[in-house]
């Protein structure tokens, strides 16, 4: 052969590589940065600092279990109450649609309260997504995606019966969750209005 057609073998060889290879990463672009709702959460025992209400606390990551079905992560935090510390555990059960948390109080060894399970996470990662809970009462969507971070927010309408009045009033309460890629929830705030 000459060299002239190895040349322009190897400039179309080149080409091709490199258009497979741009395709590649604007796909991956285009994804975001989360390609799992797994991607979210940490996947070993660790410590995370997080903002709930204003308020600096440490959370433990304690357990990281995966089977095929979903990958379940439990949590502890301590808080300081007038009388006793009350250790909130929660727990995470990841699947590939959506992320469900659930927890309890527990003072003293004992359990005293428990978090009902609800779908904080719904769907695929994209800004804008929306989804209810199953009891109609919860709307929550991703307000935000930014580098590492997505931001939730959910909004619950409870009827409130004020003394003297014999119909309830509606209000929202609203609540904003910033999850960290690789961390989980760093921040978590609460305004009713």
């Amino acid at each position: 052969m000459k060299k002239t057609t190895i040349i322009v073998i190897l400039i179309i060889l080149i080409i091709l590589i490199l258009s497979v290879t741009f395709k590649k990463e604007d796909k991956e672009v285009s994804a975001g940065v989360f390609n799992s709702l797994e991607e979210l959460f940490p996947l070993k025992s660790t410590r995370i600092k997080c903002r709930l209400d204003g308020k600096e606390h440490k959370v433990r990551v304690v357990s990281v279990k995966k089977d095929n079905e979903k990958t379940v992560v439990v949590t502890e935090r301590k808080e300081k109450s007038a009388s006793d510390e009350i250790t909130i555990r929660m727990t995470y059960d990841i699947y590939s649609d959506r992320v469900v948390e659930s927890g309890k109080h527990i003072i003293k060894g004992k359990e005293v309260s428990t978090i009902y399970p609800l779908e904080i996470i719904k769907g695929q990662i994209s800004l804008g997504s929306s989804w209810t809970s199953a009891d109609g009462l919860i709307n929550s969507k991703i307000t935000k995606i930014e580098g590492k971070k997505i931001t939730i927010e959910s909004v619950r309408k409870t009827e409130v019966y004020e003394e003297g009045r014999k119909t309830p009033i509606i209000k929202s309460t609203v609540e904003t969750r910033v999850y960290e890629k690789g961390k989980g929830i760093i921040e978590y705030n609460t305004v009713i209005k």
